[in-house]
């Protein structure tokens, strides 16, 4: 019996078949996945459009875990499936996510009870006396002063609380961030119901007046002497003070007690 030898080329180099590389061999597979799963999902094929996990499907397919890797990447990113962890894989364009609708201004004033609104407050405007302190010209200083000084012409307490509201917004104005902006029209829009009126009249008295002025003053001087962290602190201060007075109770009870709060 002969030994067969190789075939070689005229250089001495093997011209015989080539052993396919493993990349080879995967890409190949992953093709044949690709075609067969848009067959099978163009035939809505899957029950309920849910693909087997992925274990159960190369078994089924006969292929290897990474190349059914591979094409399943490839449809996805084709829009052909989606995939959510600790859900699994489906079949089709993956469903717009869904936003919970906002409530309107009228039933948040519902909903909110008072402490709920002076902790929201506390959230949004020491920010945005601090960013004032920071970020106001001359011009808007000049505003903020006028603002303030409109406070003491109010003659009852639904005048107090426009002037009041119009301070307020106006150093979220000068602050300069959008957001925090329309945060406190928000807030000022639940503070119209009608609980927020009734309290307000029953602390509306000169006496109160003269101590918000003096808060008020308080925070635009640090806004003037661009201090921001006073500002901060000083409209922190003011907002828990105003919450004692209207509610009874201190937001944040945790830190030290506002000056002036028994007021």
């Amino acid at each position: 019996m002969q030994d067969h030898a190789k075939a070689v080329g005229p250089h001495g180099s093997d011209t015989g078949p080539h052993p396919e590389s493993e990349d080879e061999v995967v890409g190949g597979e992953r093709s044949r996945i690709e075609h067969d799963l848009r067959r099978r999902i163009a035939a809505d094929s899957f029950p309920g459009g849910r693909l087997p996990p992925e274990r159960l499907l190369a078994e089924e397919l006969g292929v290897g875990r990474r190349a059914l890797r591979e094409a399943l990447g490839v449809l996805e990113g084709e829009g052909r499936i989606w995939r959510r962890q600790g859900l699994g894989t489906f079949a089709g364009a993956p469903p717009a996510p869904i936003e919970p609708p906002i409530p309107r201004a009228d039933e948040l004033g519902r909903l909110a009870s008072p402490v709920a609104v002076m902790e929201a407050r506390l959230a949004v405007e020491p920010v945005a006396a601090r960013l004032a302190a920071m970020r106001a010209t001359q011009a808007q200083l000049d505003q903020l002063q006028r603002a303030a000084q409109r406070t003491f012409s109010a003659r009852s307490a639904q005048d107090y609380e426009d002037l009041d509201s119009h301070l307020h917004r106006t150093i979220a104005e000068v602050a300069g961030n959008v957001l925090l902006l329309s945060m406190l029209d928000l807030l000022s829009r639940v503070r119209r119901e009608a609980r927020w009126g009734q309290m307000r009249a029953a602390s509306f008295s000169p006496s109160r007046l003269e101590r918000l002025g003096a808060e008020h003053t308080a925070i635009l001087e640090a806004i003037t002497d661009r201090d921001p962290a006073r500002a901060e602190t000083e409209m922190r201060r003011h907002l828990r003070a105003v919450a004692v007075r209207l509610v009874g109770m201190d937001p944040l009870p945790l830190l030290p007690p506002p000056e002036g709060g028994e007021s």
